[in-house]
């Protein structure tokens, strides 16, 4: 009886130090993309702490220790000269001991943000829990219901990894934030149909910041919406780059299908983006078999720069991909959410503004341009000589305007 009382004991100290060491998180700094110089300044702090300091409060993942991380990516950028971008950070977590990694990306898009959470397993680089969604640039640093870090900390945890991780706090939290709980379990994913999201081609398009936009956007709805199983994020990147060193260094379609020969996934997505007009574009988005680079499901559509970058919660890519899991694969894929989620997307549909974006684009939505950065006290002393009477007036309002001001 003694010996069958010390095995239980040995037993669960076994499972609880199994236990907490899958509660270890490595936080990186936010990937910033068209950001201002400002910006840069202020977003890494402000939404990284606010990151961290959440998913400590309401989860028992611990945060991993912020030095060795670090020196992990300074190890990286030494040996590769690599950008700090979704390869690096994954390529980073699998060499530190964490069991997750979490980052966020933040693209800049006209007055809008476009932000993207991700939590990552640290060993295979897949998405655990995702978030994405646009704001303005108060909702970046606000607190309560409108903080977007809040409602991506409550979807993560709650919805994504199941309450796994949550404590008791988080009920309080959810009053706050007005949350609903679906009460559904964990999506369970099918390993064998395993998906690469690479960047889309994009051709004749102005507007750069598509490239950057789709892929995580492309994971979100699969992630949220489906029971397909992302690859490790920073395996693509890897792939196309070994395309461009060995061949013309053309991104196009075809540089696509060969990298997605590479990549150890059945199957690989990506968009194609044509302009045919200032503001009007063609949207392919493909889903392919690596083996044979034969599309298993495809979906096509003529749209504007809004249903691209999205309006009023709705956007192309999610209208794709309910397309494609709802027809192409007959809802074999499905999810407990792609039922609510079509009604939500016929829903929109109707609205005059979206009907509205699909023939015209508003041209609201330019990439940011790099200009000199102006600290906030010289910006001030221009307009104090402008308003003044100076006599170089006219030279300082030419030089306001060059500056954006």
């Amino acid at each position: 009886m003694k010996r069958k009382f010390f095995m239980m004991i040995f037993a669960a100290l076994v499972s609880f130090g199994a236990f907490c060491e899958e509660m270890t998180i490595a936080f990186f700094d936010p990937i910033l993309v068209y950001c201002t110089p400002d910006e840069k300044n202020w977003i890494p702090t402000v939404v990284n702490n606010a990151l961290v300091s959440q998913v400590n409060r309401y989860s028992d993942l611990l945060p991993f220790d912020s030095a060795t991380i670090t020196t992990t990516l300074e190890q990286i950028k030494k040996s590769e000269d690599a950008a700090y971008d979704e390869r690096m950070i994954i390529e980073a977590g699998k060499l530190i001991n964490a069991n997750y990694l979490c980052y966020i990306k933040v693209i800049k898009i006209s007055k809008l943000f476009n932000v993207y959470f991700n939590i990552i397993n640290a060993t295979t680089g897949v998405p655990i829990a995702t978030y994405e969604d646009d704001c303005t640039m108060d909702d970046l640093y606000k607190s309560g219901k409108d903080s977007i870090v809040n409602k991506a900390v409550l979807k993560m945890l709650e919805e994504d990894l199941g309450g796994a991780h949550s404590v008791k706090g988080i009920e309080a939290f959810k009053k706050t934030m007005a949350w609903k709980s679906s009460g559904k379990d964990v999506t369970k994913r099918d390993n064998d149909f395993r998906v690469a999201f690479l960047p889309p081609a994009l051709i004749n398009c102005d507007n750069v910041w598509m490239r950057e936009l789709l892929p995580g956007r492309l994971v979100n709805a699969f992630f949220s919406y489906s029971k397909i199983t992302p690859l490790d994020q920073g395996v693509e990147k890897g792939a196309i780059e070994k395309i461009k060193m060995s061949e013309s260094g053309i991104y196009d379609e075809a540089t696509i299908t060969e990298a997605g020969k590479l990549v150890s996934a059945p199957y690989y997505c990506y968009a194609a983006i044509t302009q045919t007009k200032p503001g009007v574009y063609q949207a392919y988005f493909n889903l392919i078999t690596t083996k044979t680079g034969k599309p298993i499901a495809i979906y096509h559509i003529s749209c504007s720069a809004d249903w691209i970058r999205g309006i009023k919660d709705f956007n192309v890519v999610d209208l794709a991909v309910y397309t494609m899991l709802t027809e192409d694969f007959g809802g074999e894929y499905n999810n407990e959410s792609t039922e609510s989620f079509g009604k939500i997307l016929q829903k929109q549909l109707k609205t005059k503004d979206i009907s509205l974006a699909q023939e015209k684009s508003s041209q609201k939505y330019t990439v940011y341009e790099d200009k000199p950065y102006v600290p906030p006290k010289e910006r001030n002393g221009i307009q104090k000589s402008q308003t003044g009477g100076n006599s170089n007036g006219g030279e300082l309002s030419d030089f306001r305007k060059r500056l954006g001001l």
